[in-house]
């Protein structure tokens, strides 16, 4: 079994783009965390059929370290059979990731939107995305879904996860938000 290892997430870019999508999904929540693998012989982080990305997801959230860090999201021990479900992954990697995250403040929630313009959407997302990848957009591989996966979610229209895999590091950043009516 692969362990895992919490990694602390900071930066300036980050703090703000997560601000401002809490003010634009008022009744919503955000979980966002790394961890690093711990033993090298991680198999899955190159892994490229989607049997085995279900399984490696399966493994890493059901690990106890991960599930010790995200109580909110991993509440059922197991998780359900299905759970989670296929994680689509996005050709693109991280190349794009901070247009979808703009998406994200720009469409709001159920009760918000956000203030700025689009171009200051992009700004803040693009400085999140710093904080997360900085310039090493080759070494990772996005993946994600809209399914409400975990008990977390609502099951309305603003559920999301991006799972992102560092391969070189061998690093994951999962990333799940949410707004309720």
């Amino acid at each position: 079994m692969v362990g895992y290892s919490e990694v602390q997430l900071s930066g300036p870019g980050l703090r703000s783009y997560l601000d401002a999508l809490a003010a634009s999904r008022p009744t919503g929540r955000t979980i966002l965390a790394r961890f690093s693998a711990l033993n090298t012989d991680a198999e899955w982080f190159g892994t490229q059929t989607n049997l085995r990305k279900f399984s490696a997801f399966r493994d890493f959230l059901g690990n106890p370290a991960v599930r010790a860090a995200l109580p909110q999201l991993l509440a059922e021990d197991p998780l359900p059979i299905g759970t989670p479900p296929p994680f689509d992954e996005v050709p693109s990697g991280v190349l794009t990731l901070d247009g979808e995250f703009a998406w994200l403040l720009i469409e709001g929630g159920a009760y918000g939107k956000f203030s700025g313009t689009h171009a200051q959407a992009k700004i803040l997302a693009s400085s999140a995305v710093q904080d997360l990848v900085g310039d090493r957009y080759e070494d990772y591989r996005a993946f994600w879904s809209p399914e409400p996966w975990s008990s977390f979610f609502d099951d309305v229209a603003w559920d999301v996860t991006w799972i992102l895999v560092n391969v070189r590091l061998r690093e994951v950043t999962i990333f799940c938000s949410m707004d309720s009516d």
